[in-house]
């Protein structure tokens, strides 16, 4: 009986201790990110878009891992473009992790302006520096940076040389 408490005991150590080595790794990972001047963002962005998020669908990705299983909310993000500042054009698919800290979240019909990666495992597109690389235009103003939306993408369109 002492065993197998013990045992069990010593189980939920190793996991709690796999957890707290996972979190801070993640941790660690956004501070090194750090903070994107827009001068980046537009470099390192495989496409830049203006446009309306037109659909969103979300689903359950289960995967293992030494602390259990972990389950992620997997939105796939439809966007309209109005104008495609940087890469090809039509329809964008953007792909969030909607549970994970600092991962950018949409709004069925929000106007944004994303600076997006091409995603390694699909056809589709990452945002780039996370919640950073997506910006929320309400009332034809960019909100974070609190100027109308078309100087915003002349400021973007400069720094891309378009």
């Amino acid at each position: 009986m002492w065993s197998n408490l013990l045992h069990q005991g010593l189980k939920i150590a190793a996991a709690c201790a796999a957890g707290i080595i996972f979190m801070l790794a993640g941790v660690a990972s956004m501070a090194s990110l750090g903070v994107m001047p827009l001068e980046d963002l537009a470099s390192k962005a495989d496409a830049i878009v203006y446009g309306r998020v037109i659909a969103i669908d979300t689903e359950h990705q289960e995967s293992d891992t030494p602390a259990g299983k972990v389950v992620r909310l997997v939105a796939t993000v439809r966007v309209d473009p109005y104008e495609t500042l940087k890469g090809g054009g039509g329809p964008v698919i953007v792909r969030a992790v909607e549970n994970m800290e600092d991962s950018p979240r949409f709004i069925q019909d929000a106007e944004v302006v994303l600076f997006l990666g091409i995603n390694e495992s699909g056809p589709d597109y990452a945002v780039i520096g996370l919640t950073q690389g997506k910006f929320d235009v309400v009332d034809g103003r960019v909100t974070r940076e609190q100027v109308g939306v078309e100087t915003f993408l002349d400021q973007v369109r400069a720094l891309i040389g378009k």
